[in-house]
This record gives C-alpha cells, structure tokens and sequence, in this order.
C-alpha cells in the first residue's frame, strides 16, 4: 500500500511540475490563472487597447479577429470583426476557433463566462493605471510565449522613468494647469482619478480636477472658469483641425486663460483615452506641448 501511495505522490508532483514548466500560464485581472497547453496561434482580441498590446509585443501576426472599434495598427483593417465593443458576437467569435480570446474591463461579463464554459480561455485585464497596462503587456508576452514582450515593456518604462525625474525637476506650483477635454455637450474631462490624470502629471502638468473619485466627470463652463486652466487639449473622436477657433465659438470661452493665451491644442484622442501601450507616447506629446522648450 505504501508503494502505491508513494507512486500517487510521484505522479502528482510530475503532473505538478510539468503543468508549471511546460505550459504558458498568467494571472489576469480578475486574479485568474490561464493555462496554455501551447503557444497560441489564433487570438481574438476584445478591445483596441488589447489589440494595440498584442501588436506591440510582437504576436499581432498570430490575431486573427477584432472589434469593430480597433483600427490600430494598421494591419488590423483586414481582420476578421467580431461585433462592438460592448456588444461582441459569440457566434463570430467562435467560428474564428481562437485558442485565446483576449478581453478587457467594459466587455459583457455574461459573454466571458459563456466563452469560458465552452471551453475558450479569456485572459482578461482592467487596467486602471500606465503601470497596469506594461504589467498586461508582460503578462500577455509569457501567455502567449512572445520573445519581444520584456524587451517592449522595459523600453516604455525606461522612458516612463525618464519622464518622471525630469518631472521632479519642476515645482508642482509651477506646473500649468491641464484640463483635457473628452467630448465638449455635455463638457467631459478626465478627473483624478484615471490614466488621463497619470498622463497629465507626467507630462509635467496639473489636472484642473483636483480631487473626486469620477474617472471622467461632466463639468459646468462655471466650474471651467473657475479652475481657469493654463492649457486647454480637445481629445475628440472626431478630428478638430483648429482647436483655437473650435473653442472660440463657444459662448463665454473667451474668457479662459488658455483661450486668451492662444494655448489651446488638439490630441488624438485614441491615443490617450486607450489604457494601451500609446500613453506613452500620448505624454511625450503632452509634455512638448506644455513645454514648447526642452526641460
């Protein structure tokens, strides 16, 4: 009996042991382990920001279906769409025959459950900072076995480092005052308490919302004269090209510092409301911006 009890134990710590070293495995954000048997070759993503991680860590050959919302990069018009974002498609997500399905926080949770009960591994994020987004991205490079991942995220957090002491350098009182401005009926900016906000800060600015716990708050023009931001950024679905004469158009806007100074300016915003590998890239923008002359 002792034998056999000792042969169980073995082929338990084998079973153990081969799961650990063999397979491809990471926790998502919902604090679940993915388990892959193999190397993933064909992956549905469920949102751009996921998208844009999957090419950016080098496995975006091996995507084979989208949202209709993701159109970056570029490769990713010709693929397969699997419905909205909100509103993806089971059906077209399982003819695809992914062997990953890749989601993100705001897709129907009925739908990921349904996807995991037949059968389908989702690894699904919520990230919530820039910090959260590079932990994503190397979690989804040992997931999906990509050889570039680290190499990608310790480039964006070099140049987050980078960013951060030049930052230092500059007194918080004279960082000028940022409002973003996400859509304009009714007025939706980001607040405290979102990446828009990290980016603002780290782009060597000061969020005109202060405090609050809403990710992108709906402010009144009296509560924008109040605050009086040194700097005004449209980042609009829709593409202003003049921002300046866009704002100018608004009744009372004239009577904002940044209007009166001419400081008001355009971002793309897929760039910066994307929780993707782009924010980066979003600060670098903000920062030239705020400060048309080198730090």
């Amino acid at each position: 009996m002792r034998g056999i009890s000792s042969l169980k134990i073995f082929f338990a710590f084998l079973a153990f042991f081969s799961l650990a070293f063999a397979s491809l495995k990471a926790k998502d954000d919902r604090g679940k382990w993915v388990v892959l048997g193999k190397s993933p070759q064909r992956i549905v993503s469920l949102a751009p920001a996921t998208t844009e991680m999957l090419f950016a860590i080098g496995v975006g050959n091996r995507v084979i279906g989208v949202t209709s919302y993701c159109d970056y990069p570029p490769a990713v018009k010709g693929l397969a769409k699997v419905g909205g974002f909100i509103n993806p498609s089971l059906e077209s997500i399982v003819n695809l025959r992914p062997d990953l399905i890749v989601a993100i926080r705001g897709n129907p949770l009925n739908l990921i459950g349904r996807l995991e009960k037949m059968g389908y591994p989702v690894f699904a994020l919520n990230p919530q900072k820039l910090s959260d987004v590079l932990s994503g991205m190397e979690r989804l490079g040992k997931l999906t076995g990509s050889r570039e991942a680290q190499k990608v995220v310790n480039n964006l957090r070099g140049k987050i480092e980078k960013m951060k002491s030049e930052v230092a350098k500059i007194p918080w009182g004279k960082r000028p005052r940022v409002m973003i401005e996400l859509w304009d009926k009714p007025l939706i900016v980001f607040g405290k308490n979102s990446i828009g906000n990290e980016v603002i800060e780290l782009a060597g600015g000061r969020n005109i919302i202060e405090e609050g716990k809403i990710g992108y708050p709906q402010i009144s023009l009296e509560v924008l004269l109040q605050k009086q931001p040194d700097v005004i950024v449209l980042a609009h679905m829709t593409k202003v090209k003049n921002p300046l004469e866009e704002v100018k158009r608004r009744a009372n806007w004239d009577k904002l510092k940044a209007v009166q100074e001419g400081r008001v300016y355009a971002i793309d915003a897929d760039i910066i409301d994307r929780p993707g590998p782009r924010l980066v890239q979003a600060v670098e923008i903000l920062r030239r911006l705020l400060y048309p002359t080198k730090l």
